[in-house]
């Protein structure tokens, strides 16, 4: 056993400096991921390769921060061109997403409507494919600065 020659005081002024910079450390994370979710966002809206009918498609594309898989912040979900059972839809389903076992910090983006995989597989038109090959380099460039 190593003994130090610190007193009480002094042992319990180390344990708040620590918790303060570890919340600093937390929130740095979580600005840098809601970054990321917005430009994952933006690009998915952006690029889209489908037409826009009913506006449901493009309103349900959002997506969440989650903290040890507990969703801790969203973005999108914007109603667009009447598309308000999209941005509920969209919600919803990003509520719904389960990351059991994760003791770490995740990106989701998420288009709500179920017929949006069969738009990108079956008329082969972007939905999220394009968003989801910039999501790696996204989140590296996020992180690049912080140390």
């Amino acid at each position: 056993m190593i003994k130090f020659g610190m007193k009480r005081g002094a042992i319990d002024a180390a344990r708040r400096e620590i918790r303060a910079y570890s919340k600093r450390v937390e929130n740095a994370i979580l600005m840098r991921l809601e970054f990321v979710l917005e430009e994952l966002k933006n690009h998915a809206k952006t690029h889209a390769g489908y037409n826009f009918h009913t506006g449901n498609l493009n309103s349900s594309i959002g997506g969440g921060v989650y903290k040890n898989g507990a969703l801790v912040s969203w973005r999108g979900f914007e109603v667009e061109q009447g598309g308000d059972d999209g941005a509920r839809i969209g919600i919803e389903y990003l509520n719904n997403v389960i990351l059991k076992g994760r003791s770490t910090y995740s990106v989701v983006i998420v288009a709500g409507m179920e017929y949006a995989s069969f738009v990108e597989n079956y008329y082969n038109k972007n939905v999220l494919a394009q968003t989801e090959m910039i999501a790696g380099e996204a989140v590296e460039w996020a992180f690049r600065t912080m140390k």
